[in-house]
């Protein structure tokens, strides 16, 4: 599944490209212009996707959509610093007791992960609801 990261390539908010890279996972930062593009080159970031006379987020994402086409694809914001997923166990589960106030969610769907472990999460999302 494709990865796009919509940026304006500030070097303070770029965490999310710099886990993704370090983790092997490969992505596109999303940018405004070619001096965008060129900086993003410049801090090691060798695929981009231009998307000029776009001003706003929800445009951005409407020019993704329409250079990828059908399909999913995911996208992130620039400033992710960390990864979070359901606990493994409960992972498949399908009928979690939602109305049992003894339940501690934050154990159960705020367990910190690897990217790696995130995409595989959300590629595991993504089958089951094209199942569906």
């Amino acid at each position: 599944m494709e990865i796009y990261i919509p940026t304006r390539v500030n070097p303070a908010r770029l965490h999310t490209p710099a886990l993704l890279k370090a983790a092997g996972i490969t992505f596109t930062l999303v940018v405004d212009n070619k001096q965008q593009a060129k900086a993003a080159q410049q801090l090691g970031y060798r695929r981009t996707m231009i998307t000029p006379n776009v001003d706003n987020l929800a445009a951005k994402r409407t020019a993704i959509s329409a250079q990828h086409g059908k399909g999913w694809y995911i996208s992130m914001d620039d400033n992710i610093c960390s990864f979070a997923c359901v606990a493994p166990k409960y992972m498949r589960q399908t009928n979690l007791n939602t109305g049992d106030p003894s339940t501690h969610w934050r154990g159960i769907f705020n367990v910190l992960c690897s990217p790696v472990d995130y995409l595989d999460g959300l590629m595991l999302l993504q089958q089951q609801c094209s199942q569906h």
